[in-house]
């Protein structure tokens, strides 16, 4: 940059240099609010998913705390407890299908609203659509796991002996 503030008066005195920058910086100055925006709209979605593992597993961990005692009885009967594992986290994954399913049937219709707030990014883009479902459908199977393997070692003489 200097080098072309030295040549361009050394080639015609009456030419005056206000403003010098490459096309990247133009280009990077021009696309600078929606690049925000992006990034913005990625840091609000990693905490709507941070909010929505919390609130899954507070949920799963409230029911399973609340069928103690038809858990211990199941137990008691004979269910192993990968079943009660599959059965707990079946049930809750259910939820999230159809939560999921309504959830892209909801954004579809609404994406072109997005769509100038975002750079490089189609709002109606499959292959993110599927990665961010697949993402979710990982952490809620996480969110569930847990409170599903603590149900599925469970006592069955003390759910039994409660109440």
């Amino acid at each position: 940059m200097s080098d072309i503030r030295r040549a361009v008066p050394a080639a015609d005195d009456g030419i005056a240099i206000t403003m010098l920058s490459t096309v990247e910086d133009l280009l990077s100055v021009s696309v600078a609010e929606r690049s925000f925006n992006t990034l913005l709209f990625g840091v609000f979605a990693a905490a709507a998913l941070l909010v929505a593992l919390v609130g899954i597993y507070g949920l799963v961990a409230f029911v399973v705390a609340r069928r103690e005692r038809e858990i211990g009885i199941r137990l008691a009967l004979g269910a192993t407890g990968r079943g009660l594992q599959v059965f707990v986290m079946s049930g809750t994954l259910r939820w999230v299908a159809a939560g999921l399913a309504t959830g892209m049937g909801a954004a579809l219709p609404c994406a072109h609203y997005l769509r100038p707030f975002v750079y490089q990014v189609s709002p109606t883009d499959p292959a993110t659509l599927v990665l961010v479902a697949c993402v979710f459908l990982i952490v809620s199977t996480v969110a569930t796991y847990i409170p599903a393997r603590r149900a599925s070692v469970v006592d069955p003489l003390m759910a039994l002996r409660t109440e």
